[in-house]
């Protein structure tokens, strides 16, 4: 019965501190915003935005140049629907899925002790200061990030255009 008892006790203080250190979902939003998260994916839509762009006018003109007898109609209108399309793709990241996201792995990673001093840290005149020029350098970083993605990603492009080609000519030629 002693046993029963001491077990019982355990593994009730094993669960109430487990769940003690557990970090308040105030202060992980908290956390996030003063680490400039919400700037951050922000400034990441407005890049891949830019990026979707840059790739429409590429993809069109590829597909234009693989095509030699479209009309100047057909090459407007589907300029059009490539940067309808493209331009818009951030839209994609959904902010609060991201954050909460975020939110939910670091929770895992760091208990609520940790999360005070980390949020203090922000809260800090030198938090304030990394924060801001995190924030900063964030666009930079991202070109340099997505650097030659569109490069990449407009051979991957030219090669669905020749696949796509290939399959109809198959059925050009029947």
């Amino acid at each position: 019965m002693k046993y029963r008892v001491l077990a019982v006790l355990l593994v009730f203080t094993f669960l109430n501190s487990a769940f003690a250190k557990q970090p308040n979902r105030d202060k992980l939003i908290e956390l996030a915003k003063y680490t400039g998260m919400y700037e951050q994916i922000n400034q990441q839509k407005i890049a891949l935005n830019e990026q979707g762009q840059k790739l429409a006018q590429q993809y069109s003109q590829q597909l234009l140049a693989s095509f030699k007898n479209i009309s100047p109609e057909l090459q407007k209108d589907l300029d059009t629907v490539f940067v309808k399309y493209m331009q818009n793709i951030g839209k994609l990241i959904n902010e609060e899925k991201a954050i909460n996201s975020y939110l939910d792995l670091i929770s895992k990673k760091l208990d609520a002790k940790d999360i005070d001093t980390i949020v203090a840290f922000y809260k800090s005149p030198a938090g304030k200061k990394f924060t801001k020029a995190n924030i900063s350098i964030t666009p930079e970083w991202t070109k340099q990030l997505m650097g030659n993605m569109d490069k990449k990603l407009m051979v991957e492009l030219q090669q669905l255009l020749i696949e796509l080609q290939t399959v109809t000519m198959k059925y050009k030629n029947k």
